[in-house]
């Protein structure tokens, strides 16, 4: 595609792409979000009623480690004057985190409320990064940003004069539960590509799925850290297998090289 400054020809299929995946998608997950805190009763002034966020589930945080991670990087492409790096982190953040990963892997935890506290945490955890996204995004889509910022905080004025998202305390850089959660993250992208090569729909339960992890004795050794073992749950209904076994080592993960 060549580097970002370089001349290309305008293309309006790319732009049409782009507006469904990347803003659509955030429009669906306000959608959702919308839905069930009017199906399941939950205002804003719920939102104090949440855990303090290292109480929150690991998931909670993880989210919320990404959206801070991308704050940052967002923030330094503008004062950079590179937008098409603060494009890619938030279509990462949306589309991939938040959308693929977050929405569909806490879904049962906004509805039923069988776990009350839990709950109010999602709505609270989603709600947040909805709010922030929408500051991240209004350089980038001032209407989209403006239309949803105010359904979120139907008081906090125009997100354009709302303060640019700066997270304290925080340094660039992935934190450990961001590191513990790529690795499966990958392993779910690439899984659903096998099925989808193979033909097999993710209805359709599979015995096993091994995963080459180079770095496991890094895991292994700092138990007292998140690591990808702790998300073996997830990934197993994701990709509806039954089993998970990691391999550090490529013969015994059956990789040819």
């Amino acid at each position: 595609a060549g580097a970002a400054h370089q001349s290309r020809r305008y293309d309006d299929g790319a732009i049409e792409d782009t507006r469904r995946r990347v803003l659509g998608t955030l429009a669906s997950c306000y959608d959702f979000f919308a839905l069930y805190a009017g199906t399941e009763g939950w205002t804003l002034e719920q939102k104090t009623q949440a855990r303090p966020r290292p109480e929150r589930s690991a998931l909670d945080r993880w989210i919320l480690d990404r959206l801070d991670g991308t704050a940052i990087a967002c923030a330094a492409a503008w004062e950079n004057l590179e937008p098409h790096l603060a494009a890619r982190a938030l279509d990462s953040l949306i589309v991939d985190h938040l959308s693929n990963w977050y929405v569909r892997r806490s879904r049962p935890r906004f509805w039923g409320g069988t776990n009350r506290p839990d709950q109010l945490d999602a709505f609270a955890t989603l709600h947040e990064v909805l709010e922030t996204v929408c500051r991240l995004c209004a350089p980038i889509a001032p209407f989209l940003a403006e239309d949803l910022a105010r359904r979120l905080l139907p008081d906090g004025g125009s997100v354009h004069i709302r303060d640019f998202p700066v997270p304290a305390g925080r340094e660039s850089g992935a934190t450990p539960l961001e590191c513990a959660l790529q690795p499966v993250l990958d392993a779910a992208k690439l899984g659903r590509a096998r099925r989808e090569k193979a033909s097999i729909r993710t209805r359709q339960p599979l015995q096993r799925l091994t995963i080459l992890l180079p770095n496991l004795g890094h895991f292994k050794a700092f138990p007292h850290l998140p690591s990808p073992m702790n998300f073996e749950r997830e990934l197993m209904d994701e990709l509806n297998v039954k089993e998970i076994v990691w391999e550090e080592d490529p013969e015994a993960a059956g990789v040819r090289t």
